[in-house]
């Protein structure tokens, strides 16, 4: 069997790849002889609570990342030799955080000697920005100074920032250079050293196409261009193969995701050998709710899902999804749906460490206990903190945390300004073996890692916990035990890793997303809540969906930022090409089409969520609406209300 299988969101190809799965099994294929690659962490780890066998060996079951990474680590020291530059005894691969915390400091070591100073994005932003150029030049297969042209001639807004882009692809380097200097491995160069020094060498490329019997590729149109060259290989060899595509999905170009490349090639390799089924999805029934601002849009949202659940409909049919990741407004999300009596369930690939409330309890006590620091932290994000270590009411917190702050963090004597009186003997006394906990930790420290494991069981563990909680405390512990090797090696003595470790979360940096996904999420146990792209990407379903402000600027976003341009970077662009104003139109309108046409297939019941003004008081005009609605019109209708 060799085929390539067509096909919209919904029409059955996933199903058909474990059916074809489970037939090679019992036509004797070993699973260790059986690669799989897919999508998303969250579609590896369900094929895996799919295929549980009585009997069978490994299950090669990957990412493309995770299988470039089980490479890496596997052949190192080949590695090693076909790159002199590449130091250390084992590979040590950086979470999303370290690797934005780095080059962080390299943006804020470039400002310093005046560089990229005319750059409007904050140094985070910037940062992220210098990492989406490193991993679209890996994953198009680029040299940098093709990619410098490239974006200096296609791009008339880059020639004013020819300066600024040279400097942020100089601190590209400067990171790659520390990432080779002290094996550090992130995304664009672990795809680098496999495609460039691993995948063209004789004896392992000979022994990778023999290693394989059977292939599977689900959902090819998320490929990055040098996965599908890969892919490509692989399938020259393999026995039997199984590829799945969607020609009008692909929701990942903005990451160097390449549809239509995917489309091309892979057609070119099965021949005859194509399969389509399924056609467009049903499109489901989609009303307008409309207000003139936010708080009003979220009562009638409030209102509507309600009434569904008085209708019998299940918390997990029922989602809520926002354009981008904001905390803010998922935190005001949370407190409105806490007081409509709607419980939530969120989920992410872009929160961050420092906006889960145990994580800001543990960075509270790590502070406490290391005042020499002097690290500075708000006080209400103290009070917040102090509130859940304690189990005490804001409003006593917050005179705990005023006190902290003004006494600099130090331990603090109640007995002064009668601070015992008006905190309560009860809450003083917490406050008090508190307080001896962290002397007791101070007359022998250790790491941040074995600070923050000690703070959690000892301090932590016995409150009602969530198994959100659980989850963020182990992203934490993990960044713990990678961020000081990594700094370690990338400065030396410069600094100090423990304490660069709390300011690098306390700056709210980004944190990876979750190989697993979490229990909570998978549970039905409230109103589904997240980033439009993160539903699709994780492969969520729900029979009413709400999307909140579509004439919001942000559900229209084209690929380019300042210094990043996605689509020029992109491995099918040719030389000539300009981006101009029209390519720009074109480009969201294709987005908003994908996404549209995704998001239609995994609903029955669409809500337009549409607030007039924003928070600012200007009207919302954003086109994404408009397209929806034309959509839905052109291929059956829909209803407002």
């Amino acid at each position: 069997m060799k085929e390539l299988l067509s096909g919209p969101y919904g029409a059955g190809k996933t199903a058909e790849c474990l059916r074809v799965y489970r037939q090679w099994l019992e036509e004797g294929m070993l699973t260790e002889r059986i690669l799989v690659l897919l999508a998303s962490a969250r579609r590896v780890s369900w094929w895996r609570q799919q295929l549980i066998l009585p009997q069978a060996g490994n299950l090669e079951i990957y990412t493309y990342f995770g299988f470039i990474q089980r490479e890496i680590a596997l052949y190192w020291w080949q590695l090693k030799a076909r790159q002199p530059a590449l130091k250390g005894d084992d590979p040590l691969f950086l979470s999303a955080e370290t690797a934005h915390y780095l080059v962080t400091r390299l943006v804020d070591r470039a400002k310093a000697q005046g560089k990229l100073l005319k750059v409007v994005a904050t140094t985070a932003q910037l940062a992220v920005q210098v990492l989406d150029l490193l991993n679209l030049i890996a994953v198009n297969g680029l040299e940098e100074e093709e990619a410098l042209q490239r974006l200096l001639t296609g791009w008339p807004a880059a020639v004013d920032r020819q300066e600024e882009l040279k400097a942020a692809l100089a601190v590209g380097q400067e990171f790659r250079q520390q990432c080779l200097a002290g094996g550090m491995i992130d995304y664009s160069l672990a795809v680098e050293l496999y495609h460039r020094y691993l995948l063209p060498e004789p004896n392992y490329r000979q022994e990778l196409l023999r290693r394989y019997r059977g292939l599977i590729i689900d959902d090819a149109e998320e490929l990055v261009p040098t996965a599908l060259d890969l892919v490509l290989q692989l399938l020259l060899k393999a026995e039997q193969w199984l590829v799945t595509i969607n020609p009008e999905g692909g929701l990942g170009r903005i990451r160097g995701g390449a549809p239509e490349l995917a489309w091309a090639r892979l057609q070119e390799m099965a021949g005859a050998n194509c399969r389509q089924i399924g056609g467009r999805p049903t499109l489901p029934q989609i009303q307008e709710i409309e207000a003139s601002w936010r708080p009003e849009l979220l009562e009638l949202i409030a209102a509507r899902i309600l009434e569904l659940r008085a209708r019998g409909v299940e918390w997990d049919q029922i989602a809520l999804l926002l354009p981008v990741s904001d905390a803010i407004l998922e935190t005001a999300i949370e407190n409105w749906a806490q007081r409509q009596g709607i419980p939530v369930r969120k989920f992410a690939t872009g929160w961050r460490l420092l906006d889960q409330p145990l994580v800001r309890a543990l960075l509270t006590l790590a502070v406490l206990a290391h005042p020499r620091w002097h690290l500075a932290v708000a006080e209400d994000d103290l009070a917040h903190s102090l509130a859940l270590i304690l189990q005490c009411d804001p409003l006593r917190a917050r005179l705990l945390a005023r006190e902290l702050v003004r006494n600099g963090v130090e331990e603090l004597d109640l007995d002064q300004d009668q601070l015992r009186r008006r905190l309560g003997f009860a809450l003083s006394e917490r406050w008090e073996r508190l307080q001896e906990w962290l002397r007791s930790y101070r007359q022998e420290p250790g790491t941040i890692a074995h600070f923050l494991q000690r703070a959690f069981g000892e301090i932590l563990a016995p409150l009602p916990l969530q198994e959100e909680d659980l989850l963020s405390v182990r992203r934490l512990l993990a960044a713990a035990l990678r961020l000081p090797r990594a700094l370690a090696q990338a400065y030396g003595d410069e600094t100090q890793p423990d304490q660069a470790f709390i300011q690098m979360i306390l700056k709210g940096t980004l944190a990876q997303e979750v190989l697993e996904v979490a229990p909570w999420v998978e549970r039905g146990q409230g109103l589904l809540l997240g980033t439009v792209s993160s539903f699709l990407d994780r492969g969520f379903t729900a029979e009413h969906v709400f999307l909140l402000d579509v004439t919001a600027p942000a559900w229209w976003q084209g690929p380019a930022k300042e210094l990043v341009n996605s689509w020029l970077l992109a491995r099918d662009r040719e030389a000539e090409d300009i981006w101009q104003d029209d390519t720009d139109q074109n480009w969201r309108k294709e987005q908003a089409n994908r996404m549209a046409w995704a998001l239609f297939s995994r609903c029955h019941h669409l809500y337009l969520g549409i607030s007039i003004y924003n928070s600012q008081g200007i009207e919302q005009e954003g086109p994404f609406l408009d397209f929806v609605l034309s959509l839905a019109q052109t291929g059956g209708g829909a209803d407002g209300n």
